[in-house]
């Protein structure tokens, strides 16, 4: 599904920083009146705009127990109740197959799965109370299509780039869209540089990959 709420602690820093924030909710509890919200984020995007978020986010004092390091954030936000948050009104009976996904178009999109549709229809009816929602599909799957998500390979700022870059530009299309050398240019690095670059990126990521599709097998 698509969706948008007021209030998110994300949704406008993608959007003003050009970000997509890969989110993990982890934990949720409440206290003294208030319902307290734990996520774990890995933010993608320009290197310049990932600090910039990251001081902003600092010197904010609804971010409890800020830590971060290198693009991997962890925080707390606190929330009253009845608050338009998405984690607030999670079923315990959801499984995220995916992280919810935050875009630079202002929207979150998430992929839950239950092992009851009734589940899902539940939560569905409770968030359009409170959220703007778009169910772009629903469907009956495997579990063992399930994807349990998992933290990125540990790719240097210029193996990030360089893959983004070949990802967004269609370098992995069929039939290729552009070349090594378009994309060398705009990374603004000679064509030997950025293919090593890529192929460093490509050689964490593909066994991870695969790992994880044996693991599935």
């Amino acid at each position: 599904m698509k969706f948008w709420h007021e209030g998110s602690a994300v949704i406008p820093f993608a959007q003003k920083y050009k970000l997509t924030i890969l989110t993990f909710p982890l934990n949720r509890f409440a206290k003294g009146g208030k319902i307290f919200l734990t996520s774990a984020h890995i933010v993608l995007g320009e290197k310049k705009s990932v600090v910039a978020y990251l001081k902003e986010i600092s010197g904010n004092p609804r971010y409890l127990n800020l830590e971060f390091e290198g693009n991997l954030v962890v925080y707390t936000i606190v929330a009253k109740k009845g608050a338009s948050h998405l984690q607030m009104y999670l079923d315990p009976e959801l499984i995220f197959v995916k992280p919810i996904i935050v875009k630079p178009d202002g929207f979150e999109y998430l992929e839950v799965a239950a092992l009851n549709k009734k589940v899902l229809t539940r939560f569905l009816k409770t968030a359009q109370r409170w959220v703007k929602i778009d169910v772009q599909s629903i469907s009956n799957e495997k579990i063992r299509d399930f994807y349990i998500p998992h933290f990125l390979p540990d790719l240097t700022e210029k193996q990030k780039k360089a893959i983004l870059l070949a990802y967004k530009n269609g370098y992995y299309d069929f039939p290729k869209r552009t070349e090594i050398q378009r994309l060398a240019k705009l990374a603004g690095l000679s064509p030997s540089a950025f293919q090593e670059h890529l192929r460093r990126a490509e050689q964490k990521l593909i066994p991870f990959t695969l790992e994880n599709i044996a693991h599935e097998g």
